[in-house]
């Protein structure tokens, strides 16, 4: 009798332990995408965290830049450059990866990418495919509240 409620006892104070702590916080840090709002600095060194931040940054810059008219294009070829270089050390399209769609759409992304740089290198700049670019992202990672 006392092994069993030792052992009942231990289940339950795991239990409300797992519902009530931090249980209910470890579970939707893995079932929601992170937000693009803070990447802590050693992060930045990843692949994934660099892509992460280059479009935070570009969707920020094309925000601010929306609204107060003059968009700094070598800002955002910059920006464009890394999202590349941080898509290509992804590995080739096809292989698998910790994200759902990455493994399957790197060489998409890296289109894309291509695509946006070069409209924002033609006279005049469009930067239409740079905010399609970084939006393909921001829908799932949001960027602002």
């Amino acid at each position: 009798m006392g092994d069993t409620f030792r052992l009942v006892a231990a289940a339950t104070a795991l239990l409300t332990a797992a519902c009530c702590g931090t249980g209910p916080e470890t579970l939707r840090r893995h079932t929601y995408p992170p937000s693009f709002n803070y990447v802590p600095h050693e992060d930045l060194h990843s692949a994934m965290w660099q892509l992460a931040h280059d479009t935070y940054e570009l969707d920020r810059i094309l925000r601010e830049s929306a609204s107060g008219g003059g968009y700094p294009r070598e800002e955002i070829l910059g920006l464009l450059a890394g999202m590349d270089e941080a898509a290509r050390s992804l590995g080739p399209g096809g292989w698998p990866a910790n994200h759902p769609q990455i493994g399957a759409n790197v060489d998409l992304l890296r289109q894309d990418i291509e695509r946006a740089r070069q409209a924002a290198e033609r006279n005049p700049p469009n930067y239409f495919y740079a905010g399609a670019v970084s939006g393909a992202c921001l829908y799932c990672h949001a960027s602002r509240p």
